[in-house]
C-alpha cells in the first residue's frame, strides 16, 4: 500500500479512537450504511472500525448509578 494512504488510514483510526462514544457510533452507522452497495468499500470500513475498536476504551453502560 502507498505510504501516503497508510498514513491517512492510521490518522483515521487515531481519530476514531479518540472521538466520543456517541459520535463514534454515529460515524460507524453512517459509514457502514453508505457503503452497503460496495462490498470492497464496506469491507474496508468494517476493518477500519474493527481496528479502532481494539484500541478504544471499553464503555460500560450505567443505569441508575450501577454498572450493567
Amino acid at each position: 500500500m502507498n505510504s501516503s494512504i497508510e498514513k491517512q488510514v492510521e490518522e483515521m483510526v487515531e481519530d476514531l479512537i479518540h472521538t466520543s462514544f456517541d459520535k463514534y457510533k454515529r460515524l460507524k452507522l453512517v459509514g457502514l450504511a453508505i457503503t452497503a452497495d460496495d462490498p470492497k468499500l464496506q469491507a474496508f470500513m468494517k476493518e477500519l472500525f474493527a481496528v479502532a475498536e481494539k484500541h478504544r476504551p471499553e464503555m460500560i453502560e450505567m443505569k441508575g448509578g450501577a454498572a450493567v
